[in-house]
């Protein structure tokens, strides 16, 4: 596994990368029981309580790689008093003027 991106002394228990795609100026992170509850019942709408949860992250439209890596694990005592997760997002293209 890689070393953490947040500082050493957080460990990286998992780590996934993959691209993502913002449209609408804006990323929205939410946790599985906001998806499930999002894709079973018609009327609830992810970005719902984004505002509530601190879970909607303005960015430019444009392609990223999106790096999540989780710093704890669940079912184990926390080692540290850091976060839970850290998200990364990269730029998977060089902005315009650079190009």
């Amino acid at each position: 596994m890689s070393a953490s991106p947040v500082e050493p002394q957080f460990p990286v228990a998992r780590q996934a990368t993959g691209p993502i795609t913002v449209t609408k100026g804006e990323l929205i992170v939410v946790n599985y029981e906001i998806l499930t509850m999002a894709a079973q019942f018609e009327d609830e709408r992810i970005d719902r309580e984004k505002d509530w949860y601190g879970s909607g992250i303005d960015l430019p439209n444009g392609d990223y790689v999106c790096t999540i890596s989780q710093l704890t694990e669940p079912e184990l005592r926390r080692m540290h008093d850091g976060p839970d997760l850290h998200l990364r997002l990269t730029s998977d293209s060089p902005p315009t003027h650079l190009r």
